[in-house]
């Protein structure tokens, strides 16, 4: 187990039946831990992304977010948020594959110039 998981475990029914016991197992339940507040709730990733990608001009690569939020989150949660913020407008991306890099949308103005980062 990787410490993330918690077991429940059901204790085994016995009937004895005078000369003959008879156990019967039935299946446990994976439960996860709960994380509150943690990097790997989607709110506070969400929220660690986008301000790893404020700080950045170049953009940054799924690899080096992944690196740079640490061993709470896994590369499917990294890939799964980056994808939603592109979906909500927040990020951009650029390249393909490997190679991509990830970017906070610029917000702009009425005029059309940035606004902020």
């Amino acid at each position: 187990m990787d410490g993330s998981r918690e077991v429940i475990m059901v204790p085994p029914e016995i009937d004895d039946d005078g000369g003959a016991v008879t156990v019967r197992f039935r299946r446990g339940q994976f439960v996860p831990l709960p994380t509150p507040g943690g990097i790997g709730e989607p709110e506070a990733r969400r929220a660690r992304i986008l301000a790893l990608l404020d700080r950045t001009r170049d953009g940054l690569t799924r690899r080096e977010l992944h690196a740079r939020l640490g061993p709470g989150v896994t590369e499917r949660q990294v890939r799964r948020t980056l994808k939603e913020l592109r979906d909500r407008g927040l990020t951009i991306s650029t390249n393909r594959g490997p190679l991509t890099r990830w970017k906070q949308r610029t917000r702009q103005g009425r005029d059309g110039s940035p606004i902020g980062s």
